[in-house]
């Protein structure tokens, strides 16, 4: 007996002092525990309930499946027969400790997949662990039912149960049955245990951290009704049922209740914050700023918050002008952050503002132009802070699902999320959470990937992906989803699905969120449209046409905006072009497409940073969403009311800054009509115009003289020619043999296509103009061969001076008399400005040489200051210098110039539209790289440098399509300007200038001659 003892005494010493960071915490846990009260009962008497309790662990040690109970059994027995004198033995007692152990590894290694997110590699360690980790698990959950460690237990307790639902439900060995509904218990707590918490007693309430988790993902309403059922309704508790309620946008925040502590102050704070930027109290907004800064000292998450909202108001106000203010306030803001982790505590909706305000910064590029040199650093950081925190379900920022995933990728991302889910669906079934609304962006994304091969696959993954989102938290989601539904059933003309997206596209036309009824309008119109139901499609079409519109004139501005209104929008002016070419109503044709291009300038366009207006859009766009989500018993009649009266409001706003005379020009404008583009046209030139179309498969191409216009159409498939003119641009630029074959191939092609229809109205013209668009603005037409029967083959620029414009109304700009080139007037030519370009400043040396009175700024006196100081005086602005294309941000593309210390600094589109003034400019010359161009995929046309120039006032731009050698440039440009020198016009000189390069063998390729491009007033 004494053996027995010391040996009892032993294990139960190993089970009370072990440590955590021992692999036998608590080793013995439930087993030795209960088997102490056991055995101390069997040493004092050999009870009727002892011998049963030996049958049953007899039985158990002969026949269970799970070897942990089989282990626990035989341990039993081994202290039953020593408490009746038997010889004192360890070795069951040593196997099921080694065992133990064992599972101690695998419970500590789970919990640490699940703090980092790994929901998949959890499922794999609970099932190597099987029903002996599950056991262990639960033994272990009658000890340690709060805590640290009960969290870990209750964790993977509710990770086994997912990774088998036919394990049995545990029934705890104090009588304490568990149920299915009780999953709740197993949520992981991520909160900090405030002073109030732990005075309140509220870290011990599984309702309080069943909400708090319900909170994390979303799932506000079934949160509220837990924190409900808190009997104590301490300040806390109120508190955070307040605050979630003004989530759902049932009540607005209110006091701060009395009694409670920082934390609790801070919390209120950022939920003031929030309900003051949504209503548009901006001193408000401030004030709360300022104050959580002063509240928030050692508290990274709300610092970040705080300094955020700072940085909106600042920016707003115009105090952020420059690359470095900005920049500065960005490492200010975002330093908090490098001190958290993903596993950070923090109360619920915290973690969900920092996503927010993640999104807010780089909002913040897309509406401003900051420069490629502040942009592509901070964004990778925001990147990496996007993934460093993406396993947190609060933080939904958009770029991480923006992102080109593989299939591999999206797949494996699809069943690490599958625990979560089963987790709160198995749980909660009726809570909406975020992890279905992540689930459905997974599958959306499958889907595009399944659309090239199987339209009726992506349809299928479509349906998954909306069936999840209706489970989740984002209703303008799953609206895109409905969408992109319909829009494959229409582009890929399904008949048997047709009736289905007709009605679908019905529903969605009556939608509150505006854009949404727009696109569904859209879908609506096409699909009447095919049917043959022409006059409804037309009613339907025009009601959607007044709505893209107010968009555009509440749009944010910018690159962003821009891809937006292409992507979604331009399937209404596309189908009422083709209606009034099908029609022959020529002028209701160009009328269309005029008006979609001046839309495209408005919204391509930042507006004017001024305070009000910037607010008012801010407060749009929040009341929006809150009546978009339909989450929470909201008033819906309120909140459109709230909507149209902040829209006449921002109506009355943008009326009052369109009369401005300075930005009146660039945003106030009517389409031109037929008859007064053609007074401009001078009798020997031809202006053409293209409309690809995906709803006919054919080009429709308008052709106007100074007399007459006609209508052309040639069958093609709008992808196909995408296709080629991104192939044409890779082969012209790679130059092999292979490459020649196949560019050369597509210029036949592409002449055949785009030029060839319209040859008779070709027949005695000099000047070919292309009002080019989408694809097309990246197309070298003067290349294009044509192979005529009788005869050799030419490229276009031999029989033709070809020139540019972005829209045919354009030319309506040039109606005063041709002016003659100034030769020896003001010339203004800037060069190799942060000295990398010797080719840049030989070629500016030449320019001098052509006129000895032009001021010549090379070097480090090519600055931003200099070129402001001129461009207002000068006749002729030539820039020799380094041009960037920004392709994920267009609105960001820049020129080099000098920053007065030897290196360069980037001026960029915005800064070319706020800062300089260039009604008096005849001509600016970018000879840079890729200045025609704002995205080598998208075909924003509107948002490249040289269109920055033309709507500042300059007469006429030369621009590139892509980088060209320094020789080449220079000697197309000295040629040019010796042209102009001699009295020829812009477009005879360029002509020539582009002839001289294809005839000198070093330079007859096309990729030496072709890039630049002429827009504006050719004559």
């Amino acid at each position: 007996m004494e053996k027995f003892a010391k040996l009892f005494v032993l294990f139960l010493l190993v089970s009370v002092t072990a440590n955590a960071d021992t692999l036998v915490q608590k080793v013995a846990e439930s087993l030795l525990f209960q088997g102490q009260a056991s055995a101390v009962k069997l040493l004092k008497d050999s009870s009727d309930s002892a011998r049963q309790n030996e049958q049953i662990q007899q039985a158990v040690a002969s026949t269970d499946d799970v070897p942990i109970s089989r282990l626990r059994a035989l341990m039993f027995l081994e202290l039953l027969r020593m408490s009746r004198g038997g010889s004192a033995e360890t070795k069951a007692a040593e196997a099921f400790m080694a065992r133990a152990r064992t599972l101690e590894a695998l419970l500590d290694k789970a919990n640490k997949e699940t703090l980092s997110g790994n929901m998949n590699a959890v499922q794999q360690t609970v099932r190597e662990g099987g029903k002996d980790l599950y056991y262990w698990v639960n033994w272990s959950r009658d000890i340690h039912k709060s805590g640290p460690r009960g969290d870990k237990l209750n964790v993977v307790y509710a990770m086994a149960f997912i990774a088998d639902p036919t394990l049995p439900v545990y029934v705890s060995e104090e009588s304490m049955e568990t149920h299915i509904e009780d999953l709740g218990e197993a949520l992981p707590f991520n909160s900090p245990i405030t002073p109030a918490e732990r005075t309140a007693g509220l870290e011990r309430s599984v309702h309080w951290r069943t909400a708090d988790y319900l909170t994390r993902v979303g799932a506000y309403a079934k949160a509220l009704e837990l924190l409900d059922r808190i009997e104590d309704k301490t300040p806390m508790v109120e508190l955070r049922k307040n605050i979630l309620g003004a989530e759902l946008g049932r009540n607005s925040v209110s006091n701060l209740p009395e009694g409670l502590g920082k934390e609790e102050r801070l919390y209120w704070l950022l939920a003031k914050l929030k309900e003051s930027e949504e209503k548009g109290r901006l001193e408000e907004f401030e004030s709360h700023a300022a104050e959580g800064l002063k509240v928030a000292e050692n508290s990274p998450l709300y610092t970040f918050c705080f300094l955020s909202a700072r940085q909106r108001v600042r920016q707003f106000r115009g105090e952020l002008n420059s690359r470095e203010s900005y920049e500065e306030e960005f490492k200010r803001t975002i330093q908090p952050l490098n001190h958290v982790t993903a596993s950070t505590k923090a109360e619920p909706l915290v973690w969900k503002r920092v996503g927010e305000n993640l999104n807010s910064w780089e909002q913040g590029w897309i509406d401003r132009a900051l420069g490629f040199n502040v942009f592509e650093p901070f964004q990778r950081e925001l990147d990496l802070l996007s993934l460093k925190f993406s396993a947190n379900p609060e933080v939904t920022r958009d770029a991480v699902w923006r992102g080109e995933m593989s299939r591999a990728e999206l797949d494996n991302l699809r069943s690490s999320l599958g625990p979560a889910i089963a987790l709160l669906n198995t749980t909660f079934p009726e809570a909406a959470h975020v992890y279905n609304t992540r689930l459905g962006l997974v599958d959306l994304a499958l889907a595009e990937l399944d659309l090239d091969t199987s339209p009726e696959e992506a349809l299928k993954r479509i349906k998954s992906a909306i069936q999840s989102l209706r489970a989740g938290t984002d209703r303008r989601i799953l609206d895109d989803a409905l969408l992109r539904e319909i829009e494959i059933v229409v582009k890929y003309k399904l008949k048997p699905r047709i009736d289905q997206a007709l009605r679908a596209s019905q529903n969605l036309a009556e939608s509150a969120r505006l854009d949404t009824r727009v696109r569904a309008r859209i879908l609506l119109a096409q699909i009447l449209d095919y049917q043959g139901v022409r006059q409804e499609a037309r009613e339907v079409l025009q009601s959607a046409l007044s709505e893209v519109e107010q968009l555009a004139l509440e749009s944010r501005g910018g690159a962003g905006a821009l891809r937006h209104m292409k992507e979604r929008y331009s399937a209404l002016f596309e189908l009422q072009a083709v209606w009034a070419f099908e029609a022959k109503e020529t002028d209701a044709a160009l009328s269309v497409m005029e008006k979609e291009a001046l839309l495209h300038k408005v919204v391509s366009t930042p507006l004017p940073e001024q305070t009000d207006v910037a607010w008012q859009k801010q407060k749009i766009e929040k009341l929006k969403k809150a009546l978009a989500t339909g989450t929470g018993p909201i008033d819906e009649e309120a909140a459109r009311k709230a909507v149209s009266a902040a829209r006449k409001e921002l109506s009355a706003m943008l009326s009052r800054l369109q009369a401005d005379p300075k930005y009146r020009r660039l945003l106030f404008t009517t389409p031109a009509e037929i008859k007064d583009i053609q007074e401009t046209l001078p009798p020997d030139s031809l202006l053409v115009q293209h409309l690809p179309s995906r709803t006919r498969d054919k080009v429709f191409i308008l052709a106007l003289t100074r007399e007459s216009v006609s209508a052309r159409e040639y069958p093609l498939r709008v992808s196909q020619l995408e296709r080629d003119v991104q192939t044409l641009r890779e082969r012209l630029i790679r130059q092999s043999p292979t490459d020649n074959r196949i560019a050369f191939g597509l210029l036949d092609k592409l002449y055949g296509q785009l030029i060839k229809p319209i040859e008779p109205e070709l027949q005695g013209k000099k000047t070919l103009i292309i009002a080019s668009s989408g694809i097309l603005n990246h197309l070298p037409f003067q290349a294009l061969i044509n192979k005529p029967e009788q005869g050799p083959a030419k490229f276009l620029i031999q029989d033709y001076a070809v020139v540019y414009s972005l829209r045919a109304g354009d030319l309506a700009r040039i109606k005063e008399p041709a002016s003659a080139f100034p030769a020896k007037g003001t010339w203004s030519v800037f060069g190799n400005p942060d000295g990398t370009l010797p080719g840049a400043e030989l070629e500016s040396l030449a320019l001098k040489q052509l006129n000895p009175g032009a001021k010549l700024y090379l070097r480090s006196q090519a600055s931003e200051n200099a070129l402001e100081q001129v461009a207002a005086s000068t006749d002729v602005l030539h820039l020799a210098t380094h041009g960037t294309l920004v392709d994920r941000n267009p609105d960001q593309s820049f020129l080099v110039m000098s920053n007065g210390r030897g290196g360069g600094e980037a001026l960029t589109r915005q800064e070319i539209l706020s800062r300089l003034d260039l009604r008096r400019t005849n001509l600016v010359t970018l000879s840079a790289c890729q200045t025609a161009l704002s995205g080598t995929r998208t075909g924003t046309e509107v948002n490249s440098l040289a269109d920055a120039f033309w709507s500042k006032g300059a007469g006429a731009v030369v621009g590139s399509l892509w980088s060209v050698p320094d020789v080449a440039t220079k000697a197309l440009m000295t040629e040019y300007y010796s042209h102009l020198s001699r009295g020829e016009n812009h477009a005879q000189a360029f002509r020539k200038a582009q002839l001289r390069l294809l005839e000198n063998r070093a330079t007859s390729h096309p990729f030496y001659w072709s890039s630049f491009i002429f827009w504006g007033d050719f004559r």
